[in-house]
Protein backbone atom coordinates (compact mmCIF):
# COMPACT_ATOMS: atom_id res chain seq x y z
CA UNK A 1 0.00 0.00 0.00
CA UNK A 2 1.33 3.43 -0.94
CA UNK A 3 1.77 5.99 1.84
CA UNK A 4 -0.27 9.14 1.42
CA UNK A 5 2.47 11.50 2.66
CA UNK A 6 6.22 11.62 3.32
CA UNK A 7 8.32 14.36 4.91
CA UNK A 8 11.40 15.20 2.84
CA UNK A 9 14.24 17.67 2.61
CA UNK A 10 16.53 18.78 -0.20
CA UNK A 11 19.83 20.66 -0.11
CA UNK A 12 20.17 22.05 -3.62
CA UNK A 13 17.84 22.87 -6.49
CA UNK A 14 18.18 22.77 -10.25
CA UNK A 15 16.13 23.56 -13.32
CA UNK A 16 16.29 21.44 -16.47
CA UNK A 17 15.26 24.50 -18.48
CA UNK A 18 16.39 28.09 -18.58
CA UNK A 19 19.57 29.91 -19.53
CA UNK A 20 20.66 32.00 -16.55
CA UNK A 21 24.16 31.44 -15.20
CA UNK A 22 22.73 30.08 -11.93
CA UNK A 23 20.48 27.61 -13.78
CA UNK A 24 23.40 26.44 -15.93
CA UNK A 25 25.51 25.97 -12.77
CA UNK A 26 22.65 24.01 -11.19
CA UNK A 27 22.66 21.63 -14.16
CA UNK A 28 26.44 21.21 -13.97
CA UNK A 29 26.20 20.26 -10.27
CA UNK A 30 23.33 17.85 -10.91
CA UNK A 31 25.11 16.15 -13.83
CA UNK A 32 28.30 15.88 -11.75
CA UNK A 33 26.29 14.33 -8.89
CA UNK A 34 24.72 11.78 -11.26
CA UNK A 35 28.26 10.63 -12.18
CA UNK A 36 29.75 11.26 -8.71
CA UNK A 37 32.37 13.19 -10.66
CA UNK A 38 35.36 14.80 -8.93
CA UNK A 39 34.75 18.48 -8.17
CA UNK A 40 36.22 21.31 -6.18
CA UNK A 41 39.81 22.39 -5.67
CA UNK A 42 40.78 19.01 -4.20
CA UNK A 43 38.88 17.03 -6.88
CA UNK A 44 36.84 14.93 -4.44
CA UNK A 45 33.74 12.95 -5.50
CA UNK A 46 30.59 15.07 -5.64
CA UNK A 47 28.93 12.85 -2.99
CA UNK A 48 31.72 13.69 -0.52
CA UNK A 49 31.56 17.42 -1.27
CA UNK A 50 27.79 17.40 -0.78
CA UNK A 51 28.08 15.54 2.55
CA UNK A 52 30.68 18.00 3.82
CA UNK A 53 28.60 21.00 2.75
CA UNK A 54 25.38 19.60 4.24
CA UNK A 55 27.26 19.04 7.53
CA UNK A 56 28.76 22.54 7.49
CA UNK A 57 25.40 24.23 6.83
CA UNK A 58 23.11 21.99 8.86
CA UNK A 59 22.58 24.52 11.63
CA UNK A 60 21.91 27.36 9.14
CA UNK A 61 18.77 25.90 7.62
CA UNK A 62 15.81 23.58 7.93
CA UNK A 63 17.54 20.23 7.31
CA UNK A 64 18.70 19.62 10.90
CA UNK A 65 15.47 17.83 11.78
CA UNK A 66 16.19 15.09 9.24
CA UNK A 67 19.69 14.03 10.26
CA UNK A 68 20.99 12.41 13.42
CA UNK A 69 23.90 10.19 14.34
CA UNK A 70 21.42 7.40 15.23
CA UNK A 71 19.46 7.39 11.95
CA UNK A 72 19.95 4.61 9.39
CA UNK A 73 20.48 6.02 5.88
CA UNK A 74 18.83 3.93 3.16
CA UNK A 75 19.92 4.66 -0.43
CA UNK A 76 17.11 4.68 -2.99
CA UNK A 77 17.65 2.40 -6.01
CA UNK A 78 18.12 4.00 -9.42
CA UNK A 79 15.67 3.67 -12.27
CA UNK A 80 17.31 0.62 -13.83
CA UNK A 81 18.43 -2.73 -12.51
CA UNK A 82 21.73 -2.53 -10.61
CA UNK A 83 24.61 -4.74 -11.71
CA UNK A 84 27.90 -5.29 -9.86
CA UNK A 85 30.28 -2.51 -10.83
CA UNK A 86 27.48 0.00 -11.53
CA UNK A 87 27.64 3.38 -9.85
CA UNK A 88 24.95 3.79 -7.17
CA UNK A 89 25.02 7.52 -6.43
CA UNK A 90 22.49 7.35 -3.59
CA UNK A 91 24.63 4.73 -1.82
CA UNK A 92 27.79 6.82 -2.33
CA UNK A 93 25.96 9.84 -0.91
CA UNK A 94 24.56 7.89 2.07
CA UNK A 95 28.05 6.54 2.85
CA UNK A 96 29.55 10.02 2.62
CA UNK A 97 26.84 11.43 4.93
CA UNK A 98 27.63 8.68 7.48
CA UNK A 99 31.36 9.45 7.27
CA UNK A 100 30.69 13.06 8.30
CA UNK A 101 28.50 11.95 11.23
CA UNK A 102 25.04 12.53 9.75
CA UNK A 103 23.90 8.91 10.02
CA UNK A 104 24.55 5.78 12.05
CA UNK A 105 24.88 3.41 9.13
CA UNK A 106 24.27 3.06 5.43
CA UNK A 107 21.64 0.34 5.14
CA UNK A 108 21.26 -0.82 1.50
CA UNK A 109 18.04 -2.76 2.07
CA UNK A 110 16.12 -1.65 -1.05
CA UNK A 111 16.85 -3.31 -4.39
CA UNK A 112 15.07 -2.94 -7.69
CA UNK A 113 14.04 -6.37 -8.93
CA UNK A 114 12.51 -5.18 -12.17
CA UNK A 115 12.78 -1.85 -13.99
CA UNK A 116 9.51 -0.95 -12.26
CA UNK A 117 9.42 1.41 -9.30
CA UNK A 118 8.82 -0.95 -6.37
CA UNK A 119 11.09 -3.48 -4.68
CA UNK A 120 12.53 -4.29 -1.28
CA UNK A 121 14.54 -6.82 0.63
CA UNK A 122 13.95 -7.04 4.35
CA UNK A 123 16.95 -7.02 6.66
CA UNK A 124 16.98 -7.71 10.43
CA UNK A 125 17.12 -6.23 12.98
CA UNK A 126 14.80 -3.38 12.10
CA UNK A 127 16.26 0.12 12.42
CA UNK A 128 14.49 2.64 14.65
CA UNK A 129 14.48 5.55 12.20
CA UNK A 130 15.23 5.64 8.47
CA UNK A 131 16.23 8.52 6.23
CA UNK A 132 15.94 7.60 2.55
CA UNK A 133 18.76 9.12 0.50
CA UNK A 134 18.37 10.03 -3.18
CA UNK A 135 20.32 12.17 -5.58
CA UNK A 136 17.45 14.03 -7.31
CA UNK A 137 13.76 14.38 -6.45
CA UNK A 138 11.25 15.59 -9.04
CA UNK A 139 7.72 14.67 -7.98
CA UNK A 140 8.79 12.23 -5.29
CA UNK A 141 7.04 9.07 -6.52
CA UNK A 142 10.16 6.92 -6.13
CA UNK A 143 10.79 8.18 -2.58
CA UNK A 144 7.15 7.63 -1.61
CA UNK A 145 7.20 4.10 -3.05
CA UNK A 146 10.47 3.29 -1.28
CA UNK A 147 9.12 4.63 2.03
CA UNK A 148 5.95 2.58 1.56
CA UNK A 149 7.97 -0.61 1.08
CA UNK A 150 9.99 0.07 4.23
CA UNK A 151 6.88 0.75 6.32
CA UNK A 152 5.37 -2.45 4.93
CA UNK A 153 8.48 -4.41 5.94
CA UNK A 154 8.85 -2.67 9.33
CA UNK A 155 5.43 -1.41 10.52
CA UNK A 156 5.63 1.60 12.79
CA UNK A 157 9.11 2.69 11.70
CA UNK A 158 9.71 6.42 11.21
CA UNK A 159 10.73 7.16 7.61
CA UNK A 160 11.73 10.51 6.10
CA UNK A 161 13.64 11.32 2.91
CA UNK A 162 16.54 13.49 1.78
CA UNK A 163 17.47 14.35 -1.79
CA UNK A 164 20.61 16.26 -2.62
CA UNK A 165 18.81 18.15 -5.41
CA UNK A 166 15.17 19.02 -6.03
CA UNK A 167 13.97 19.76 -9.55
CA UNK A 168 12.31 23.08 -10.28
CA UNK A 169 10.78 22.64 -13.73
CA UNK A 170 9.68 26.23 -14.24
CA UNK A 171 12.85 28.34 -14.66
CA UNK A 172 11.00 31.49 -13.56
CA UNK A 173 10.57 29.89 -10.10
CA UNK A 174 14.26 28.97 -9.79
CA UNK A 175 16.11 31.28 -7.38
CA UNK A 176 19.45 29.68 -6.50
CA UNK A 177 21.33 26.39 -6.42
CA UNK A 178 21.79 26.52 -2.64
CA UNK A 179 18.19 26.36 -1.49
CA UNK A 180 17.67 23.95 1.43
CA UNK A 181 14.04 23.09 2.12
CA UNK A 182 11.91 20.69 4.10
CA UNK A 183 8.46 19.80 2.84
CA UNK A 184 6.17 16.93 1.95
CA UNK A 185 5.55 14.47 -0.82
CA UNK A 186 1.90 13.50 -1.01
CA UNK A 187 -0.14 11.02 -3.03
CA UNK A 188 -3.76 12.04 -3.63
CA UNK A 189 -4.90 8.71 -5.06
CA UNK A 190 -4.02 9.69 -8.62
CA UNK A 191 -0.66 11.46 -8.62
CA UNK A 192 2.29 12.35 -6.44
CA UNK A 193 3.00 15.99 -5.60
CA UNK A 194 6.03 17.49 -3.90
CA UNK A 195 5.78 20.71 -1.85
CA UNK A 196 7.91 22.75 -2.20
Amino acid sequence: MLLSELRFGAFLSYSPRGDSDEIRRSREWTYALKRDAPMGAQRRPTSQLVAERVRARLEDGPLGELFSSTTSLVPVPGAGLWRPGDLWVSAATASALCRVGLGAEMLPCLRRRTPIRRSSQQQDPAPVRILLIDDVVTRGATLLAAASRLVEAWPGIEVCAFAVVRTISNPSKFDAIYAPVVGTIAFDGEQTRRRP
